[in-house]
């Protein structure tokens, strides 16, 4: 047995020096801007319109119809007669090889004589009543409105924003740190000695079996507790000042233009028309009936039996002439008087009132509050961190010597 050195791995207890972060609170102060309302009167200049009547003339046109005589032409139809020659084609029968006897309407004309009527136009003077508007002017008193400005002075009642300042409390949240102790898990490598066989060749060559130990190490899981450092929200209160407004009534006097309406009288001239009856003469176009004659062709027919020799009958056509008389429309031109109106214009004076826009100023007062900026010191509370150190005891592994004793190699020299 040969004795040798090892090192072995054991737990060891050791204290440590391990920085800690904590935190404090700290008063500190600091400065902000505070903006407060402060009244402020000022005076401006604004325009206003008065409407001013102004009395005016203006020349205005209209028209009157004005009667007239006109020769005014129109057209006559007059009927006029006339002969003509007519062609006319006739189916004569022929016969043929044999001998019939027939009857044939034997055309011959005659002379008749006709009454009609005609209206013969003609021209008669006719006296005429006709009535004419005469224009006259006629002088007539109306009332009329005017609108006359006065100052009133009226008071009315206006709300004011009067700023003061109020003390509320106020809730807010601190974060507040503690330590708290949390148990973790970790892994250790646990070191353990097994026995192996194994086979070495000697100088000799020859093999042998040897027992040795062989150092391993294996996982195991521990507990350990550490400290946590973690923060806790707390509602604490403060006192803050606050700036408010409250409500004023106040009252002022303005003075206020306004009108009161004012009748007055005015001559005006009215021009009107009278209804005046006149006479003149007028051509009235008027006709008679009168009774002519007129002579007319008849075209009669009498029969006459004849005797033909014809197998068949053939119809032959055959052109022949006759006079007819024809009645045409002759249009002539004449003239007659017409009585008709034409428009005058002519213009009159009329007076009429306008109201012209006139422009005025005033000084009107108001009120105007301005943000003043103040400086206020206040006081807050400041969580600052810092770090500390702890004395913690620690487990370690390390490695301690130990003898052990190993069986020696026999050699086959010695």
């Amino acid at each position: 047995m040969v004795t040798k050195t090892i090192r072995v791995p054991q737990m060891v207890t050791e204290t440590r020096v391990v920085n800690v972060a904590k935190t404090r609170q700290e008063q500190r102060t600091r400065t902000k801007t505070v903006y407060r309302n402060v009244q402020e009167q000022r005076s401006r200049t604004e325009s206003y319109t008065v409407k001013v009547p102004q009395q005016r003339t203006r020349t205005e046109s209209y028209t009157v119809k004005v009667p007239y005589t006109e020769t005014q032409t129109y057209t006559v139809r007059v009927p006029q007669c006339s002969t003509k020659t007519v062609n006319y084609k006739v189916m004569v029968p022929e016969c043929r090889t044999r001998e019939e006897s027939y009857t044939v309407m034997v055309p011959y004309t005659e002379q008749k004589t006709a009454k009609y009527m005609v209206k013969v136009p003609y021209t008669e003077t006719k006296v005429v009543d006709y009535t004419v508007k005469v224009p006259y002017t006629e002088t007539k008193i109306v009332d009329y409105t005017v609108q006359v400005p006065y100052t009133e002075q009226k008071t009315e009642t206006y709300t004011v924003s009067v700023p003061y300042t109020e003390t509320k409390t106020e809730t807010y949240t601190v974060s507040v740190p503690y330590t708290e102790t949390r148990t973790e898990e970790y892994t250790v490598s646990v070191p353990y000695t097994e026995t192996e066989t194994r086979t070495v060749t000697d100088a000799c060559g020859c093999p042998q079996t040897i027992c040795c130990q062989v150092q391993k190490t294996r996982c195991e899981t521990r507990t350990r507790c550490i400290n946590v450092c973690k923060t806790r929200c707390e509602e604490r209160t403060r006192e803050v000042k606050v700036c408010k407004t409250r409500c004023e009534e106040r009252t002022r006097t303005y003075n206020v233009c306004k009108t009161r309406c004012e009748t007055r009288q005015r001559e005006v001239k009215v021009c009107k028309t009278r209804c005046e009856t006149r006479q003149r003469e007028v051509q009235v176009c008027k006709t008679r009936c009168e009774e002519r004659t007129r002579c007319y062709t008849v075209k009669k027919c009498r029969p006459e039996t004849r005797t033909r020799t014809v197998k068949y009958t053939v119809m032959v056509p055959e052109c022949r002439t006759r006079e007819v008389k024809v009645v045409n429309m002759v249009c002539e031109t004449r003239e007659r008087q017409v009585c008709k109106t034409r428009c005058e214009t002519r213009q009159r004076e009329v007076s009429y009132t306008v109201c012209v826009p006139e422009c005025r100023t005033r000084e009107v007062s108001y009120t105007v509050c301005k943000k003043v900026p103040e400086q206020v010191t206040e006081n807050y509370t400041v969580c600052v961190p810092y770090c500390e150190q702890q004395t913690v005891e620690v487990q370690v592994c390390k490695n301690v010597c130990k003898e052990i004793q190993v069986p020696a190699c026999n050699c086959c020299c010695n």
